[in-house]
């Protein structure tokens, strides 16, 4: 009877550790965001000198980066703006990639900017198909530098599917992924 009571309340002490735990990593890793926040407009303005911005997109997926001169430092912490926290995207690069507390340097990805364009209409159903595109920030810590800003667009939505009352989107996710994983590594 008492083994089982330890076991019960060593798994209660767990199940509660862990949510304040990541909640703490998660305040972390905001206020490193929030110290490279100001370098946005920095950003922005390189790439209005680069000239560049948007990828080529080949069914949605990029071709290559957009700027030569854009590369990943040390690990990657990809951050959504609009709700302030780490994006899902960040989950979903390989682990030797995503950066811990411990980490330095990081190289910062900041999401924002979203929106949708129309690029079709359903026949059955008269939704709209849309593509959307994400603008992206990136930035250096902790030295605080400004790499750059682009927009990346996400990949074609279906042509052709069960008629449905709901609109239709493209992934923002994938070709997002595919080019943080395309960018070009620095030596930490």
């Amino acid at each position: 009877m008492r083994t089982w009571h330890i076991v019960v309340t060593a798994g209660l002490i767990s199940l509660i550790a862990w949510p304040i735990a990541r909640g703490r990593r998660m305040a972390a890793q905001r206020q490193i965001v929030h110290q490279v926040i100001d370098l946005i407009k920095d950003c922005k303005t390189k790439e209005q000198n680069s000239g560049l911005g948007v990828i080529p997109v080949n069914g949605g997926m990029p071709q290559q980066p957009a700027d030569p001169n854009i590369y990943i430092n040390g690990k990657v912490l990809v951050w959504d703006m609009d709700s302030d926290i780490r994006s899902p995207i960040h989950d979903m690069l390989p682990h030797n990639l995503r950066a811990t507390l411990e980490d330095r340097p990081i190289t910062i990805f900041m999401l924002m900017n979203k929106g949708d364009n129309v690029v079709g209409r359903y026949s059955k159903s008269a939704q709209s198909a849309y593509l959307g595109f994400t603008g992206i920030a990136v930035a250096s810590w902790p030295d605080k530098k400004a790499i750059g800003y682009y927009s990346i667009p996400s990949t074609m939505p279906r042509s052709a599917r069960v008629a449905t009352a709901r609109p239709e989107y493209g992934n923002r996710n994938a070709p997002i992924i595919a080019w943080i994983l395309s960018l070009p590594r620095s030596a930490p």
